[in-house]
């Protein structure tokens, strides 16, 4: 596995080191709601809502999931991403058709032809 931790050195005001990556599931941070999470709980938003808020008393204990159940969530994300962008093709593709039919019924061709 590739290392993902980046270390920034700074010289003065030292404020503590945001990493790039989740320390949990090792996915990319990608908005300032990550950072935030991480700032709460030291993981990305996804494993927050995953892992902490499922069980916080466990997690503030320090259980910490297992990579097992890691890969679940993991999973889980890329199924959720891939229903998500077949939902806005589907949709894409039938405000499509719909303009086709539309277009059809006035008598207009989309395609003007020679």
């Amino acid at each position: 596995m590739m290392n993902r931790r980046v270390n920034v050195v700074v010289h003065g005001d030292v404020k503590p080191i945001i990493p790039l990556f989740c320390e949990n599931c090792s996915e990319a941070f990608s908005s300032s709601i990550d950072v935030e999470a991480y700032e709460r709980v030291k993981v990305c938003r996804q494993c927050e809502l995953a892992f902490v808020e499922r069980d916080r008393m466990s997690w503030n204990a320090g259980v910490r999931p297992t990579p097992v159940a890691i890969n679940e969530e993991l999973l889980r994300r890329e199924r959720l991403e891939t229903a998500r962008y077949y939902a806005r093709i589907s949709r894409e593709l039938e405000s499509e058709g719909r303009d086709k039919r539309d277009e059809r019924k006035r008598g207009v061709r989309s395609d003007p032809g020679p």
